[in-house]
């Protein structure tokens, strides 16, 4: 896998040896997962959080490209479709395909994009199933979780002789 960092940091002579570089990679046709942004976007300042952790999701398959580039570079691009209708914008493009995506936008959502077009290799195996790690693990905890035990202090409040709702209801049945 190539991994272009993000074109904010780098100067003018890196920014063409980026752009030199990405041609080439575009020439050679291997399969280029690219995100458009545009500075000041606050929808692409989130992406980019999420985008540069792509690296430690995948292992290095020396058969993609991965890069992040600023909307002010894209007429030195080559062959990589219409400007964009919106930021941030995100394509894979191989030969002559080119497909944007419009899923969720997390790192694992990336990642898992990435791996779908590139074949679903990983360290030599196919990948099949879902992994769930990080803040999804501990959203679907969460999700499991209904409802919540209510305070003596509540309790206490609560008149049963007019309950207030179904869960009072129900609480004062059980109470008599």
């Amino acid at each position: 896998m190539v991994f272009f960092p993000l074109l904010d940091d780098l100067n003018h002579y890196e920014k063409q040896k980026y752009i030199t570089d990405f041609n080439s990679y575009r020439r050679q046709g291997k399969p280029i997962f690219l995100f458009l942004y545009w500075v000041g976007c606050n929808p692409c300042e989130l992406a980019k959080i999420e985008w540069k952790d792509i690296p430690s999701n995948l292992t290095k398959n020396d058969d993609i490209v991965v890069a992040a580039i600023n909307k002010d570079l894209f007429s030195d691009l080559e062959n990589i479709g219409a400007s964009p209708l919106g930021f941030p914008d995100f394509r894979f493009i191989k030969g002559e395909t080119i497909e944007e995506y419009n899923g969720p936008r997390t790192t694992n959502d990336f990642s898992n994009w990435i791996r779908s077009k590139s074949g679903g290799m990983r360290g030599g195996k196919r990948i099949t199933g879902k992994r769930i790690t990080g803040k999804r693990r501990k959203q679907t905890k969460k999700r499991g979780k209904k409802g919540g035990k209510w305070s003596k202090k509540y309790k206490k409040s609560i008149d049963c002789k007019r309950p207030r709702g179904f869960s009072q209801k129900q609480y004062c049945l059980k109470k008599i």
